[in-house]
């Protein structure tokens, strides 16, 4: 089992320890940390995974369309890790997106683009961070809403959670729906599991259902977890 897929094998148990309504795997809960499933969120991108969309070029007059909402194309776009000015990847990703979904998305890119340009422009050097994706919800939150952006990172967790094992695709529509702060928690939350598991608890989780395992990780994630809202404050 890879790494990642161990790190969010343990994210139901923060869910679960909040009380969660998704399927727990039949395990027994570990007391103060829960049970543990959840599927696989897919790589942390430098460029996507819960930050702000990047700023594209204006599409081509006449660009084919398809069924996709705008939160699916910005999706998109995080998979892809499209780089900025990059219109061949951008333009496959808008191309499957509604007449309307293209149009929302566009006018989100164009507001966060401007936000950039003043307000936010602390995002050109940092866009995962808490800072920049904070400061464009703040001055695009009409236009993410538009684009059906309005997930907690809870929300989207315990959405993700009850997909089937590497389904990438229903982790995916989940992360589409999450705000920018909420898809970067998330993800930070998972790195941390990440790194943990590789890291100071390797040791202790050749089983990451066992109780050491969980008990040298979540105590970790700690922070990254409350900041998801998935233990108590």
């Amino acid at each position: 089992m890879s790494t990642r897929s161990q790190a969010m094998l343990m994210l139901a148990g923060l869910l679960c320890a909040q009380g969660c309504g998704g399927d727990t795997g039949g395990q027994a809960p570990l007391p103060d940390h829960g049970t543990v499933k959840s599927p696989d969120l897919g790589q942390v991108s430098p460029d996507g995974g819960g930050g702000p969309p990047l700023p594209l070029p204006p599409p081509p007059d006449g660009m084919a369309t398809g069924t996709a909402t705008c939160g699916a194309v910005l999706g998109c776009l995080q998979e892809k890790q499209c780089k900025p000015g990059d219109a061949t990847c951008a333009n496959a990703c808008l191309a499957t997106g509604t007449a309307a979904a293209q149009q929302t998305f566009g006018a989100l890119s164009s507001c966060t683009e401007k936000a950039m340009a003043s307000a936010c422009a602390s995002c050109k050097t940092s866009p995962q961070t808490e800072a920049c994706v904070s400061c464009l919800e703040t001055s695009c939150q009409s236009s993410y809403t538009a684009c059906g952006l309005t997930q907690t990172c809870a929300q989207a967790a315990d959405c993700a959670m009850k997909c089937g094992p590497n389904d990438k695709t229903c982790a995916g529509a989940c992360m589409s729906k999450a705000t920018p702060t909420a898809g970067l928690r998330l993800m930070n939350l998972q790195t941390c599991m990440q790194s943990s598991l590789s890291g100071s608890c390797k040791a202790s989780c050749s089983d990451p259902m066992s109780v050491s395992c969980q008990s040298c990780v979540k105590p970790a994630c700690a922070s990254q977890a409350q900041a998801c809202g998935l233990t108590p404050k």
